[in-house]
C-alpha cells in the first residue's frame, strides 16, 4: 500500500519497480491480517476463495462451481486441523479467534504462497487456538514457504523465527540470526533505539 521512499525491493532474485496488493498475489506474497481479512457474514467456502472463485463453464458461459469449492474447502479445513467445525456453509463470523486465523493460513497454503506475512497471528487467542495457528505456521515452514512473523512479543520472536529484524518506525534497528543474539540483547536494543550495524 505504501510505496517506499528508498531502498530497492527484490523478491526471488528480481528487482520490483512497483508492488502493489494484487501483483503481490500473483507472486505468491500472502498477508495474514491480525483483526480482519474474512468477511464475517459469509460462509467458510466463499471467505477460503474470495476473488479467486473456482468457475467451469458451460458453452460459452462461465459459472462459479460451488461443488468444487466446497470439496476442497473440506480438505483445506481437515488440513489446517479445525475439527470444530462441522459445516463448511457456517458463517465465518461465528467461528472462534483461533479458527478464523486458521481459516486464513490454511487458505495461504492452499493457493501456494512462496512468501506469508503473519501480523499478530495469535494475539487475543487461547492458548489452544494458538497451539493450532502456530503448528499452520511451523506447516509453512516445513513446505518451505518463507514467514515474516510480525510481533511485539519477543519471547515469541525467539520461540518461533530463524532470523529477527528489529524495525521502529519504518527504520532497522538491527538484524541477527536467533543463535546470535538473545531477549535481553533484543530488549536493550529496542530500550535505546538505537541501529545496531
Amino acid at each position: 500500500i505504501y510505496p517506499p521512499t528508498e531502498g530497492m525491493l527484490y523478491f526471488e532474485g528480481k528487482k520490483l519497480k512497483s508492488l502493489d496488493p494484487k501483483k503481490a498475489i500473483r507472486l505468491g506474497i500472502e498477508t495474514v491480517h491480525q483483526g480482519f481479512g474474512l468477511l464475517p457474514s459469509m460462509n467458510i467456502t466463499r471467505n477460503i476463495f474470495l476473488g479467486r472463485e473456482s468457475v467451469k463453464r458451460i458453452g460459452p458461459f462461465r459459472f462459479l462451481d460451488f461443488n468444487n469449492m466446497e470439496k476442497e474447502s473440506r480438505i483445506l479445513i481437515q488440513m489446517a486441523g479445525i475439527k470444530a467445525i462441522a459445516d463448511i456453509n457456517s458463517q465465518v463470523g461465528m467461528l472462534s479467534g483461533g479458527q478464523q486465523q486458521a481459516i486464513k493460513i490454511g487458505r495461504t497454503i492452499y493457493f501456494k504462497a512462496k512468501l506469508v506475512i503473519l501480523d499478530e497471528p495469535i494475539t487475543g487467542l487461547s492458548i489452544r487456538e494458538s497451539d493450532i495457528v502456530i503448528k499452520l505456521v511451523n506447516e509453512l515452514k516445513t513446505r518451505g514457504i518463507a514467514v515474516i512473523y510480525i510481533t511485539h512479543r519477543i519471547d515469541q520472536v525467539f520461540q518461533y523465527c530463524d532470523r529477527i529484524d528489529i524495525l521502529e518506525g519504518g527504520i532497522k534497528l538491527g538484524e541477527f540470526k536467533r543463535e546470535d543474539t538473545t531477549i535481553r540483547d533484543v530488549e536493550e536494543i529496542i530500550r535505546r533505539g538505537d541501529i545496531v550495524n
